[in-house]
């Protein structure tokens, strides 16, 4: 995900459908990584998060949590 919802609609219903779905998914088998691109909102719904004040920083960050996902799976 690139941060918190942004569609039309009710923001804070939006919100809690997140949440939700985001802790089902983390109670599951499959990893989930919240991105945050000049924004830390990805820290108030996904466990695992990333936060990047700098677009270089993207590349080298997510290998190394990739790198992570697929250590802690084996």
């Amino acid at each position: 995900s690139d941060g918190q919802p942004a569609s039309e609609g009710d923001n804070q219903e939006q919100e809690i459908y997140l949440k939700k779905v985001v802790q089902m998914i983390e109670k599951s088998p499959i990893s989930i990584v919240g991105l945050g691109i000049n924004s830390n909102a990805v820290s108030n719904y996904y466990k695992d998060h990333l936060y990047f004040k700098n677009q270089n920083e993207i590349s080298e960050r997510v290998i190394g949590q990739l790198a992570k996902i697929l250590t802690d799976v084996q």
